[in-house]
């Protein structure tokens, strides 16, 4: 069976992948440079899906014809399977409409910073708009293209190469696999106030991170910075907020702790969380590279499923015994199927549908979700004279 291997491309010191870590903290880029790990699994994974449509835009060809087809990316193999052919499809279908579009294609800015530059998924020139569009392979955190720095930045550069007439610029994401988010996330933006932000914002950020000793600031960015796991800006900011007895909740109730603190608390959640995997993943790699051993810890098998060493063959034992129980059949989601039915021009039967009610949730002002009020009864549990 043919293989397709994804390209290694060098990646640019200030890549737009990485800018809203390095505009917010210009030391991280000094910082990370002692740090290149290699790129985790999901990561890789990502790589092998983008080469999945760079694949499918190049022979004119769906991401379900490629089922089974072996990708390598970063050393590891990945099978197209029929959930990243279906994240890949609904990419292809929002790009293929919008006409002559070009992809995969490298940029700079040399004229903001000699060492910013990167590859963009997608452009394309319509009626004035340019769409430059970023495909997000990842399930895990929702991408909001809503002040992009990545896609501000390949609008720049795209902008510099084109010659017609561009009236305004549509940032796109395309991220399919985020549970409850809509899979293509739109924002527009003026001429006038990207080239702004690219002189008051971009090119000072992208300066700042020349000088070695450029300032480190702590912020949600760290989640991105192969640097942070021995940051003096991170680890006084957790300090800060360990202050306010966070580790110790016996000590300070939460019900005693003020607005402010109960704020920087929940605002650091992601910020220890991602600490706490960095130091397990650096003990696991010298438990396993170095024999470190570490008290109340030990190596194991880690768990894996059976699978079939000819699934094939597999196939034809079972049918012969099972007949079409050998197969698992299972009906499409409403997502699923509401999908795959535009691709159609057709409506789900919204008769067909309910959404339960799972109750309420607390997040941030920026989740898109409207707001609710909460049950009346609740809010007079602290005031039991409400009652009387």
């Amino acid at each position: 069976m043919t293989m397709l291997v994804c390209e290694s491309r060098a990646h640019s010191r200030l890549g737009p992948s990485g800018s809203y870590r390095w505009i917010s903290c210009p030391g991280s880029i000094a910082a990370c440079a002692g740090h290149a790990d290699a790129p985790s699994k999901y990561a890789s994974e990502g790589t092998a899906a983008h080469r999945l449509a760079e694949h499918c835009l190049e022979t004119d060809t769906d991401a379900a014809e490629h089922l089974g087809l072996q990708i390598q990316a970063d050393g590891l193999v990945f099978t197209v399977d029929a959930e990243m052919a279906e994240a890949v499809q609904e990419y292809l279908d929002y790009v293929r409409p919008l006409g002559c579009g070009v992809y995969e294609v490298p940029m700079g800015l040399p004229e903001v910073h000699p060492d910013l530059g990167g590859t963009v998924d997608y452009v394309a020139l319509r009626d004035g708009v340019l769409r430059v569009v970023d495909y997000k392979h990842g399930s895990g955190k929702s991408i909001d293209a809503k002040g992009n720095t990545q896609l501000m930045i390949y609008a720049l550069g795209a902008l510099s190469t084109i010659t017609a007439e561009v009236t305004s610029v549509r940032l796109v994401i395309v991220q399919p696999r985020v549970y409850g988010e809509e899979s293509v996330r739109e924002w527009d933006i003026t001429l006038d106030r990207l080239y702004t932000w690219c002189r008051t914002i971009l090119q000072p950020a992208a300066h700042a991170c020349d000088d070695p000793k450029a300032p480190r600031r702590s912020g949600p960015w760290c989640d991105w910075c192969d640097g942070r796991i021995d940051c003096p800006a991170q680890q006084q900011y957790l300090a800060e907020v360990t202050g306010t007895q966070l580790i110790k909740p016996q000590v300070a109730p939460l019900n005693t702790l003020t607005e402010e603190q109960l704020l920087r608390l929940v605002a650091a959640y992601d910020m220890l969380a991602a600490y706490a995997k960095e130091g397990m993943e650096y003990m696991e790699r010298e438990a396993i590279e170095r024999g470190r051993q570490f008290d109340g810890y030990k190596l194991v098998k880690a768990k894996s499923n059976r699978k079939w060493t000819d699934e094939k063959a597999a196939a034809e034992s079972l049918t012969a015994v099972l007949g079409e129980g050998a197969y698992a059949k299972k009906l499409l989601s409403p997502s699923q199927a509401e999908k795959k039915l535009k691709v159609r021009n057709l409506d789900l039967n919204p008769g067909l549908v309910e959404k339960p009610d799972n109750g309420l949730k607390l997040v941030p002002e920026s989740d898109k979700r409207r707001a609710v009020q909460p049950r009346p009864t609740l809010m007079f549990l602290d005031n039991p004279e409400a009652f009387q």
